[in-house]
């Protein structure tokens, strides 16, 4: 007898508690916001990438440095040898690669090579040294 009366309440608990868990997983659910995993920096690297194509500049080696907002890049001078160039993901891609190929053009009237070109401060600088 006392198995009939506690079937008779759980009865209604069962449904209630089943309603109030997808209630309660809703609410957690709608809480977080949509993870995307593409972020701003992969569309820097990929613009640069980009911009780097159409400028005809092939670097050999592109190292990205999350904690420092610095893509470095390692291209080669007119002789062969290597130099690297700091970009910043936080600047704009586009007068970036345009200041690499003032300076590059630079270099090459001067019969200089590229020793290290930094772009990722407010005023990019490049080291040059004699042939």
């Amino acid at each position: 007898m006392s198995f009939i009366k506690s079937s008779k309440l759980v009865r209604p608990v069962i449904p209630l508690s089943v309603l109030l868990i997808q209630i309660l997983g809703n609410l957690s659910y709608n809480h977080f916001p949509n993870m995307n995993p593409i972020s701003s920096k992969n569309t820097v690297l990929a613009n640069i990438t980009s911009l780097l194509r159409i400028a005809n500049i092939d670097p050999l080696q592109t190292e990205v440095n999350d904690f420092q907002n610095e893509i470095k890049l390692v291209i080669y001078n007119s002789n062969g040898s290597e130099f690297p160039v700091f970009v910043s993901s936080t600047r704009n891609e586009l007068d970036q690669i345009t200041a690499l190929q003032k300076i590059i053009k630079i270099a090459k009237i001067k019969g200089q090579d590229i020793k290290l070109v930094d772009l990722n401060l407010p005023h990019p600088y490049a080291t040059l040294k004699n042939n």
